[in-house]
């Protein structure tokens, strides 16, 4: 969690999650092709989004032009860290006192 909050303002993204996140993207291309409804459901979406037919052959360069601070950019601008609901499940005890040292406000719900 610190680290999700972190990312989204002072750190940023790191070179090693750059680049696992861009060779986890290119190398799960071909996977998204592997069956007969997986090609079609490709289509509808490129008709759909009114996307060029060659726009998967276009995915991987896209993806090997990114930065970590186009990623850092992306994420600031779209995900808001305030507005999430962190659910933790488990001990109170045990995790509040964690918990606390985030500085994020705390509701406990007692388990029926």
């Amino acid at each position: 969690m610190t680290k999700f909050i972190a990312t989204l303002t002072e750190k940023g993204v790191t070179n090693g999650e750059l680049t696992r996140t861009v060779a986890r993207s290119i190398n799960g291309l071909p996977g998204r092709f592997e069956g007969s409804d997986d090609v079609l459901n490709a289509l509808m979406a490129m008709d759909l989004f009114d996307r060029a037919d060659n726009y998967y052959e276009t995915l991987a360069p896209e993806y090997r032009s990114l930065t970590a601070a186009k990623l850092d950019q992306a994420a600031r601008s779209t995900i808001d860290p305030k507005g999430f609901t962190w659910v933790v499940v488990g001990d109170a005890a045990k995790i509040r006192p964690q918990l606390e040292k985030l500085g994020l406000p705390i509701e406990v719900v007692e388990a029926p």
